[in-house]
């Protein structure tokens, strides 16, 4: 079954929520504050405790957003779930190796496919 939200489109397969972004910019504040606030209650809903994060139409994400996925991974992990981000385009992947500790494991599973996302559950 797939839902939409503004800033997300929700599917779920098996025991894993996948949502789409649906902004190609990520970058204004209204927006990563939409985006957080949509993230936050979506890791809030009972049951949805592993997530898949599909960028596949993003093509700019700014660092204040980084922010926002940091407190995502956080309050999936603190419900003992995880989160995978998939098709990230190769341009935006820079950002996320940037934001982390030089010599520390990534702080976020990428993956090139949503099926390949899916099946590292």
């Amino acid at each position: 079954m797939m839902t939409s939200t503004q800033r997300l489109e929700l599917e779920t397969v098996g025991k894993v929520t996948v949502a789409s972004l649906r902004d190609e910019r990520i970058v204004s504040d209204d927006v990563i504050q939409e985006l957080g606030e949509e993230l936050r209650h979506l890791a809030s809903e009972r049951g949805r405790r592993n997530i898949v994060l599909n960028f596949g139409r993003v093509k700019a994400l700014s660092a204040a957003a980084m922010s926002v996925l940091l407190f995502l991974k956080k309050r999936v992990e603190a419900t003992e779930g995880q989160l995978r981000i998939c098709c990230v385009h190769p341009e935006l992947k820079e950002v996320f190796q940037l934001h982390r500790p030089r010599k520390s494991p990534p702080l976020f599973q990428l993956f090139d496919e949503e099926q390949s996302a899916l099946e590292s559950f």
